[in-house]
């Protein structure tokens, strides 16, 4: 396992997930403004919905890039991902599904669960592809989502194209 894998595990299972989602939110080091979101409800559907486009956007751009300026280390990005995908699997993939099924949430749609369960581990996927092509190329997106992972909250959404705009937080 790469070094930068191996780090990003390590703060992965240390993010203690959504444990002040729904309650306000306190100012941190998120360099972008935040909109709050009122219920998992809101947060599902926006992520769900035309607003979580940021997400893929930002891991179209990382491709892009690396793509176009390092294309020998790009052809490296689907065994990284299987590689974080496996290492995730016992431990972090783990953690995101005792969070998500400890949460105390009514009147949501059957498949809320898993759908937030996949979110989380895409976005943690993400955030660990960022790391290892930190040092080729600068890895805002998902790194800004983590530290709201981190604060407890949920990214749910953006509201204007990237790297313009707000993101929307539960």
């Amino acid at each position: 396992m790469s070094n930068a894998i191996e780090m990003v595990i390590r703060q992965l299972s240390e993010i203690p997930l959504f444990r002040t989602a729904g309650h306000s939110w306190m100012k941190s080091a998120v360099p972008c403004e935040i909109i709050l979101v009122d219920n998992w409800s809101d947060a599902i559907s926006e992520r769900d919905g035309k607003a979580s486009g940021a997400f893929s956007e930002a891991v179209n751009r990382l491709t892009l890039q690396l793509s176009e300026s390092h294309r020998k280390e790009y052809r490296k990005w689907n065994a990284y991902v299987r590689e974080v995908h496996e290492e995730m699997g016992d431990s972090v993939f783990k953690s995101i599904d005792l969070a998500v099924d400890a949460l105390s949430v009514n009147g949501i749609s059957p498949g809320f669960r898993e759908q937030l369960k996949q979110f989380v581990r895409w976005d943690f996927i993400h955030y660990a592809m960022e790391q290892v092509y930190s040092s080729l190329v600068t890895p805002p997106f998902y790194t800004h989502a983590m530290e709201i992972y981190k604060l407890g909250h949920f990214p749910c959404g953006w509201n204007e194209v990237l790297p313009n705009g707000k993101i929307w937080v539960y």
